[in-house]
């Protein structure tokens, strides 16, 4: 939401994401308790970006949500939607083990690998015509999953990005 990436109040914010060491303003450190292990401290960015894209997107229990991405972002979405109440998670990813991964961690109840299938004619099957209720891309890179996700939403749904796109996006409107 930065006016100029990777400024704030105009001073340069670096940040190297994940690394061992980062530096940042003082204010914006915060200790975890000490019941907080290091290794799950590690995963509070990814669940926090899943329950700031839930917040945004308007829901209610008896939703289908997809999400776009089986990596950390998109595991700790889904798990966070199903701790919310979301009725239904289908996660399409490329490959069937993180998929699988998915289902066994309480994130996804379906699973469609993309490469094997189309998943805009995967998710209108399961679905029906209506298509879900909101679409979450975590993804970002350089594929196709932006318009896949415009061609599988409903009438009036909703698409959240959380990916980080490598190259600018050709959108069919």
């Amino acid at each position: 939401l930065c006016i100029r990436r990777g400024y704030r109040h105009d001073q340069y914010q670096e940040s190297h994401g994940f690394s061992q060491y980062d530096a940042c303003f003082m204010e914006n450190c915060y200790p975890l308790p000490d019941q907080v292990t290091d290794d799950n401290a590690t995963l509070i960015d990814c669940y926090a970006c899943g329950i700031h894209a839930l917040n945004r997107v308007p829901h209610t229990p008896i939703d289908t949500i997809v999400v776009f991405g089986t990596g950390a972002i998109g595991i700790t979405l889904g798990q966070v939607a199903k701790a919310w109440g979301v009725d239904r998670v289908i996660m399409v990813g490329t490959r069937h083990e993180p998929l699988e991964l998915a289902k066994r961690a309480g994130a996804a109840d379906e699973g469609i690998v993309n490469s094997e299938e189309d998943p805009v004619e995967a998710v209108r099957g399961l679905t029906g015509v209506e298509g879900p209720d909101a679409i979450f891309e975590t993804v970002g890179g350089s594929g196709s999953t932006l318009n896949q996700a415009i061609g599988m939403a409903r009438f009036g749904g909703t698409i959240a990005v959380l990916g980080i796109f490598t190259q600018a996006q050709p959108v069919d409107l």
